[in-house]
This record gives structure tokens, C-alpha cells and sequence, in this order.
């Protein structure tokens, strides 16, 4: 990338100047924002309770030309992850201060005048244990008339403690989620003085951070306040099954602070760094907090509701790589699989049926598994999704099949397909198809405008609506059937419980 000078800028917001970073690439302009606050810091008192939305004027320039602070990570988890199978392609050390007071955003505009440009707003992934908002592979050189917004939300412990005495609160976990609902609340009220059009607001995720959007989806603060209008959704899964993980969180409360009376006090008393040592000392992916259904974010699991039309009617894409599941099966998610011979659910007609299709599961063939398990995972669960919403809206899915990649290692593998959506090679060591970039990066943009991926002006097709169990192969821009769909998709759905 060329960049030709480096500046600053002050805008005037609603709430006061602010100060950001104006760049210019390639001839085009580029300003940045960071770290502006959404959300009083969730400290002390306010730990564990739901935001408060940021209204306070800023009482001198707000400096937004520094980024410093992410919430609190789960460190073992995020480097044994990345260590285990693809640290090199991927990631770069932490250097920024972790800390509770996390609750910020950041701009990426290739405007600032007050014109109503599309917005994208990007929530990460990490498993709902590590992430931040410049970790999200954003490349400035593609902002194409279009406003990209990264934030940051609690995680782990903090930002999905799940204590009974938070119920007397009328709270349950899911701070996290609250998070990111307070920020699209402040993103409503206040973009359009960075350049933003406050009803052409896209939310984007990856991973746990698409799993978000489909919670957000059916959401009732975000339903009747139409917080967002189209949706892109990569990867999201069945791996989180939103279970209560009380047990473990009052496990956590007892050897921190002991049990007795008053506890929730206690632990809001204590310093973080002591609550995020103990957290960070978990090793069991099993004994990691994740979101719940707790009957006031989540109040059932979005399969059930997207199937009765409980979601929001918007236009999205949904959609997940070929070998999704490889990576997280050998990294320890396999911990959260019941393997099918041992599923109560499945008689020896369809332990029959599985074997034909995934050859010789029956005798643990661990290639055979892992299929099996990107595909009950990922695949079954994108498609169901899908396959219900588009009976109210717009629905555009695909698969990222294969890749021209050198590296055979990391086949077409989770959070690839990030390569080509955000158009930035420079957080990977990966050779990828720079045609089908183009073609995809095309589509998405087409979409964040207009909420369809096709050229309406010119009446050209270039992707059809979901149906009848079709999508499209980026590879080739093929539409098939996916080869053990129709076969298996019954077996599976017996434990989906539909």
C-alpha cells in the first residue's frame, strides 16, 4: 500500500471534537477513529450488568488517535489455539494493556462529510474467550465508499459470568452480547457525524462473532429499534450450545472469594487482574463460560426461533468454509462433540445410514469424523438457518470449497473465506486466488449497499436466493448440491431435536 502523508483531523460530533488520523492511499482519503467510548467502563459496581450507553459530551478534544486498551483475554486458550495448528499464519502477540475498561469503537471512513455512506459494523470472533477490535483484519485500501466499525466487547469471565444471584438483577451472563447491542445503539444515534447513514447498517462476524449476529437477530431491543438492516454471517455453528454454566461460575466464586453471604459483592470488590489469572488458569475448553440462553438476551436457541420466524426480516448471507471443523476438531472442540455411536438419538438404521455416507465412522476413522463433524457443526447448521430465513428474506449462502493456497496444511480451513471478504493478505503468510477475490469483494460490496449481491441496475444475476438446498462454490461459481446433504440431513436433525 501506498500511503503519501500521514495527518490529523477534528470533527465535529454530537457529543463534541474529535480528534482522528487522516491518511491518504492510493490517491484516496482515509480517516480513522480510535477507541471512542460507547459505554460508561463496566467497573467495580458495574461489573456484570449491562452497559450504559455513553451520552456524556466530551469536555475538551477527544483524542481518538490512539488505540491501547482490549478487554480481558483468555491467553492460554488463544495461543494453545493458534500454537496448535496455524500460529504462523495467523496472529501476532498481544501489545495492547488489557483491562475492563474495554467498551470502545473504532471508525474506519473513507469520509467525513455527512453524506449517509453504507456502514459496516465488524463483530469478532474468538470463541467468546479472545478478540479485540484491531485484530479484525480490516484493509483500508478497500473502504469503497463504504464506513467500516470494529468494537470491543467483554469476554471469558467478565463478559460471561453466569452467578445466581445476578438473576435478582434481572441480568444472566451475556454482558457481552449487551456490549455490542449498546454499541449499535450508539452507532445509530451518533454516525452520521463521522459520514455514516444510520439506516444502512450491515453487522458483520466471523465464528462466535456470526453466532452473536444470529442472537442480535432475534433480539427484541434490536428487532424494534431496527439497530441494523442486512447481516453477513461466516462459520457460525453448532458449537455452542448455550447451556447454563452456573456450576462452573460458582465453582470460580468460591475460590475466589469464598462462599458465604453477599458474594456477587465480594466479587465485584475484587481486583480484576486476580479474576482474570484464575479464569486464564482453565485449560478444559469444557469449563470455559459461553453464551446462555438466559431469558433476556438469548431467549432460546436462534435454530427454534429463525424456524417460527422470530428474527429479524433482513437480507443476509450466511455461509462457512469446506474443511471448517478440521482445525477446531484437532485444537479441542472435539471435547464438545458427542461422537454418533454414542448419541442415544441415532438407532442402528441411521448408525447404518452414516457409515455408508461418511465410509467406516463406525470405526472411528478419524478422517471420517471430522467430517462428520464439520458437517454436523457447520454445514447442517448454516444450511437450516438458511433454508427458514429465506421465507421471509433476502438469503444469499455459499461455501468456500477450495483455494488456491501452497500451504496444504491448513486446507480450506476456519476463517479463511476472511481473506477474500476483507481483502487483506497482510495478516497471513497465504497465497490466495486474487480473481475470485475480486469477484467476491464485488458481490459483498453490492450487498452492504443495496442488501442484494447483484448488479439490480444492469438486471445481471449473479447469485440466486437460497433454495432447494442450493449455493454457491466460490471456486467456480457453480450451484450444487453439497454431495451428503439430503442424505444425512434427517439423521442429524434428530439430535438438532427438530
Amino acid at each position: 500500500m501506498n500511503y503519501l502523508y500521514k495527518s490529523y483531523i477534528t470533527i465535529n460530533t454530537e457529543l463534541g471534537k474529535v480528534k482522528g488520523i487522516h491518511d491518504k492511499l492510493n490517491n484516496k482519503d482515509i480517516f480513522t477513529f480510535y477507541q471512542i467510548p460507547y459505554a460508561l467502563p463496566p467497573v467495580k459496581s458495574l461489573r456484570w450488568k449491562y452497559p450504559i450507553l455513553w451520552k456524556q459530551k466530551y469536555n475538551k478534544i477527544y483524542d481518538a488517535t490512539v488505540y491501547s486498551k482490549i478487554p480481558n483475554q483468555h491467553l492460554y486458550f488463544y495461543y494453545k489455539y493458534y500454537n496448535n495448528f496455524c500460529y504462523k499464519y495467523f496472529i501476532k502477540k498481544i501489545k495492547y494493556t488489557q483491562t475492563e475498561d474495554c467498551l470502545y469503537l473504532d471508525i474506519y471512513t473513507p469520509t467525513v462529510e455527512r453524506i449517509n455512506i453504507p456502514v459496516v459494523v465488524c463483530i469478532y470472533g474468538g470463541h467468546y474467550q479472545y478478540g479485540y477490535s484491531r485484530n479484525i483484519r480490516i484493509n483500508k485500501e478497500y473502504l469503497n465508499n463504504v464506513l467500516y466499525i470494529t468494537l470491543n466487547y467483554r469476554l471469558g469471565i467478565f463478559g460471561f459470568f453466569q452467578h445466581p444471584e445476578l438473576k435478582k438483577e434481572n441480568t444472566f451472563g451475556n454482558y457481552g452480547i449487551s456490549d455490542i447491542i449498546c454499541a449499535l445503539n450508539w452507532i445509530k444515534n451518533n454516525i452520521q457525524s463521522y459520514g455514516g447513514d444510520p439506516n444502512n447498517i450491515t453487522v458483520e462476524g466471523q465464528g462466535s462473532g456470526a453466532n452473536i449476529i444470529l442472537y442480535l437477530m432475534c433480539n427484541q431491543q434490536c428487532i424494534n429499534n431496527h439497530l441494523f438492516h442486512k447481516a453477513i454471517l461466516h462459520s457460525c455453528s453448532q458449537l455452542y450450545n448455550l447451556k447454563s454454566k452456573i456450576n462452573d461460575s460458582i465453582e470460580l466464586s468460591d475460590i475466589l472469594v469464598g462462599q458465604g453471604r453477599n458474594q456477587l459483592l465480594r466479587l465485584r470488590n475484587l481486583d480484576e487482574n486476580i479474576i482474570n489469572q484464575l479464569y486464564n488458569n482453565i485449560k478444559d475448553i469444557d469449563k470455559l463460560l459461553f453464551a446462555n440462553i438466559d431469558g433476556f438476551i438469548i431467549k432460546n436457541n436462534p435454530i427454534f426461533l429463525f424456524k417460527n420466524g422470530k428474527q429479524m426480516k433482513i437480507p443476509i448471507i450466511i455461509g462457512y468454509n469446506y474443511d471448517d471443523g478440521k482445525m477446531l476438531f484437532n485444537s479441542g472442540f472435539n471435547k464438545l462433540f458427542i461422537h454418533p455411536i454414542n448419541n442415544i438419538k441415532y438407532n442402528k438404521i441411521d448408525i447404518k445410514n452414516l457409515n455408508q455416507i461418511y465410509k467406516n465412522i463406525n470405526n472411528n476413522k478419524i478422517f471420517s469424523i471430522k467430517r462428520y463433524f464439520t458437517d454436523f457443526m457447520f454445514l447442517h447448521f448454516n444450511k437450516l438457518i438458511a433454508q427458514y430465513h429465506t421465507n421471509y428474506a433476502n438469503t444469499y449462502f455459499y461455501i468456500l470449497k477450495h483455494i488456491n493456497i501452497t500451504n496444504i496444511d491448513i486446507y480450506c480451513c476456519f476463517e479463511l473465506d476472511l481473506l477474500y471478504f476483507f481483502n487483506n493478505n497482510n495478516s497471513y503468510n497465504i497465497n490466495v486466488n486474487n480473481e475470485l477475490k475480486i469477484k467476491i469483494l464485488k458481490y459483498i460490496n453490492t450487498f452492504i449497499i443495496s442488501g442484494t449481491p447483484n448488479d439490480i441496475k444492469n438486471k445481471l444475476i449473479l447469485w440466486k436466493e437460497f433454495e432447494n438446498g442450493l449455493s454457491l462454490y466460490f471456486n467456480n461459481e457453480i450451484y450444487m448440491n453439497f454431495f451428503s446433504e439430503y442424505q444425512s440431513i434427517k439423521i442429524m436433525n434428530k439430535n438438532y431435536n427438530l
